[in-house]
C-alpha cells in the first residue's frame, strides 16, 4: 500500500529519516511538505503514534493530473467509491495561497457519492475521511488516518506568542545532531517546547497518547509501545520563573517533569550551573530583537552566550540557534571560538527564521 505523509517545508528530510528509523521504509520527498512511501497498515499504525516530524498521514488511492476545477471534477466524478466505509465525508486539504472550491468540491463529491453509492454522509463522525490534497494541478485521493494533526501535541496547554510548533522544535533536536543520552540544554527555555520533546524522543513515549486517531473507526491494529525508563540530562533554564513553571506544567501533562532539570537562571550563570564541557549540545530559541530587548540587549545577550558556552561544552559540542533572517547573528561569532556549520531558512510564526548550528573549535581551525 502506498501512504502519503505531510510534514513542514524545509524539515522533509527529518521526516525521512524518521520514516527510515521508525518502520524501515525508504520515503521520497514528490513535492515541498509532501512524502510518500510504501507501507503495511501496521507500519502506518506505529508511525502515526510515534512520529514527531509529521502532521498528518493518508493512504493514496489515486494521484489525478488535472487541468482546472471542472477538469477535477469530471475526472474524479468517474471513479468507483464503493470501497468506501460509511458514513463518510470529503475533505480538501490545499495551501492556504491556492486558489481552490474547497467547499464546493467537498460538497459536490460528497453528493455524488452518496447518491450514486448509497454511502451515508457524517461531517461530524465519519468512518471514512476521503481526503483531496492538492497541490497545483496535481490532486491525489486519499484517506485520512489520522483525522487531527499529530503537532497538536499533548503537552500544549501553557504556551505563548514565542512557542514553536513542536514539529520545529524535533528538527531542531535532529538538525542539531543530538542524540538521546546525550547532554543537552535549553538557556531559553520559554513553555518548554524544545526540552519537553527531547525528553520524549529520549524516552520514546509518543508524543499524542491522548489523540483518538481516525484510523481506529476501520481497525483493530494497535501499535507497539516500547517506552523507555532512563536518567537523562536534559536541562533547561529561564530568566523568567512564570516561563520555568509553564515549562514544567506542560512537562507534567506527559509525565516527564521528573526526567527534565528545569530551573530559573541566566546565561551569565552558566558557568557556575555546569562544569567545563559537561553538555554536548545547546539548541535554543532566543529572544530577538523587540521593544523588549532592543538590538544592543539582543547583542550582549549572544556574545554572553557564545562566552559561556566555550566553557560547558565539550570540545565536539555545538549550538543550535533558532532566529529571524534579519538577526545579524553571525556578526556575534567575531572573537569566538565558534564558527557556522550549516543552517536552514523556514518560516515560524509568520516570521522568516533561520536555524544554524555553530561548532566549537579550536583557534587553529
Amino acid at each position: 500500500m502506498e501512504f502519503l505523509g505531510t510534514t513542514l517545508e524545509n524539515i522533509e528530510d527529518i521526516a525521512q529519516k524518521e520514516v527510515k528509523e521508525l518502520i524501515n521504509q525508504e520515503a521520497s520527498i514528490i513535492l515541498p511538505g509532501l512524502l510518500k512511501f510504501e507501507a503495511e497498515e501496521q507500519e502506518v499504525i506505529n508511525l502515526i503514534h510515534h512520529s514527531r516530524s509529521c502532521q498528518k498521514f493518508y493512504k493514496l488511492l489515486h494521484k489525478i493530473e488535472f487541468k482546472d476545477f471542472e477538469n477535477l471534477k469530471e475526472k474524479l466524478f468517474k471513479i468507483e467509491f464503493n470501497f468506501v466505509q460509511e458514513p463518510f465525508v470529503v475533505r480538501v486539504e490545499k495551501k492556504d495561497n491556492e486558489d481552490f472550491k474547497s467547499l464546493t468540491l467537498e460538497k459536490d463529491l460528497g453528493e455524488l457519492i452518496h447518491d450514486s453509492f448509497n454511502k451515508e454522509v457524517s461531517l461530524k463522525e465519519p468512518k471514512t475521511i476521503l481526503c483531496l490534497i492538492i497541490r497545483e494541478n496535481t490532486c491525489f485521493l486519499t484517506i485520512d488516518y489520522t483525522k487531527e494533526k499529530l503537532s497538536k501535541r499533548d503537552y500544549r496547554l501553557q504556551l505563548n506568542v514565542h512557542s514553536i510548533n513542536p514539529l520545529i522544535s524535533y528538527f531542531l533536536l535532529r538538525f542539531s545532531d543530538w542524540k538521546p543520552g546525550e547532554s543537552i540544554l535549553d538557556p531559553f527555555i520559554n513553555t518548554g517546547d524544545i526540552v519537553i520533546e527531547a525528553g520524549l524522543f529520549a524516552l520514546n513515549i509518543p508524543p499524542n497518547k491522548e489523540i483518538k486517531f481516525q484510523y481506529e473507526q476501520f481497525t483493530e491494529l494497535k501499535p507497539k509501545e516500547g517506552i523507555l525508563d532512563k536518567e537523562l540530562e536534559i536541562h533547561g533554564l529561564d530568566v523568567n520563573e512564570y516561563n520555568v513553571k509553564k515549562a514544567l506544567f506542560n512537562a507534567t501533562l506527559v509525565n516527564i517533569q521528573d526526567k527534565l532539570k528545569l530551573k530559573k537562571g541566566e546565561i551569565d550563570w552558566l558557568d557556575s550551573e555546569f562544569k567545563e564541557g559537561e553538555i554536548k549540545r545547546i539548541v535554543t530559541y532566543p529572544p530577538y530583537t523587540s521593544k523588549t530587548y532592543p538590538n544592543e540587549k539582543i547583542k550582549e545577550m549572544y556574545k554572553e552566550l557564545f562566552h559561556q558556552a566555550d566553557y560547558i561544552l565539550d570540545n565536539e559540542g555545538s549550538v543550535t540557534i533558532l532566529h529571524p533572517a534579519n538577526e545579524n547573528v553571525y556578526d556575534y561569532l567575531k572573537g569566538s571560538n565558534f564558527k557556522l556549520e550549516k543552517s536552514r531558512k523556514m518560516e515560524i510564526n509568520n516570521r522568516i527564521c533561520i536555524a544554524s548550528v555553530f561548532k566549537k573549535v579550536y583557534k587553529s581551525e
